[in-house]
């Protein structure tokens, strides 16, 4: 049965996925905002379709037919759905197909014009070549038993890594990158082995000597480590609590 809900783009109309499945389109839950579904599925306007039913089949095909001939690995993807107004004048609409997770199959997919979507967030690879994020060599990850590619925040890595010459001298203490990026990706492996299952976030507790002031000891710091998907590929990303 189609109903409404809210969500972060307004209310929108949610259709079943076994109502996208019985047209012969996908096998999941749709989420079409309101401009769209007036625009393409309410309007009367409209002569392809002979009511509200083949007026949303149309909608689903349209868009299901375009997503089939995109990689696997796009996010949003554009399509023009033209149609013919009763008085015989063509219109185009341009739309967005969102696929929240590609690879999950209980992720919804939202239909929005283009404009009601926000701005693409960076990807994992913008932000790494952005700094944003300092990716772990993979041979050090693997070491520390973590299955999947593993990258920090800057603010995790300040806090908890960065370490210098000058800060051993500073604080005559016997410290490196390495060792601390250790103790953080050992600790994280801990953390993420005692998670519940079907739980994609969990802090990580660890000790760490701080670079600001005098401390010489190491003192409790707290991070956060979560696995999420891109590009079909599981990954963890572990960040600062600041960053919440």
């Amino acid at each position: 049965m189609i109903s409404t809900a809210m969500t972060d783009l307004g209310a929108v109309w949610v259709v079943p996925a076994y109502v996208a499945h019985y047209a012969g389109t996908f096998d999941r839950t749709i989420e079409i905002t309101h401009a769209v579904w007036s625009g393409l599925v309410e309007n009367r306007d409209i002569r392809e379709g002979g009511d509200f039913d083949d007026r949303l089949d149309l909608l689903l095909r349209d868009a299901y037919e375009v997503a089939n001939l995109t990689g696997d690995d796009a996010k949003r993807i554009p399509v023009s759905v033209a149609r013919h107004r009763n008085d015989g004048e063509r219109f185009e609409t341009g739309l967005t197909i969102q696929l929240n997770d590609a690879d999950d199959p209980r992720s919804r997919i939202v239909l929005a014009l283009a404009e009601e979507l926000p701005v693409d967030a960076p990807t994992r690879a913008d932000r790494i070549a952005s700094g944003d994020l300092v990716e772990v060599p993979a041979d050090l990850s693997r070491e520390a038993s973590l299955r999947f590619p593993v990258a920090l925040t800057r603010a995790a890595w300040e806090d908890c890594v960065a370490w210098t010459d000058a800060d051993n001298r500073r604080k005559g203490t016997v410290q490196d990158e390495t060792g601390r990026l250790w103790d953080v990706l050992w600790m994280t492996r801990s953390a993420l082995g005692g998670m519940p299952r079907g739980h994609r976030r969990t802090p990580v507790f660890l000790r760490r000597t701080p670079r600001d002031r005098r401390i010489r000891k190491a003192h409790p710091a707290t991070l956060h480590a979560a696995v999420s998907t891109e590009n079909g590929q599981q990954v963890i990303t572990i960040s600062h609590p600041s960053e919440a």
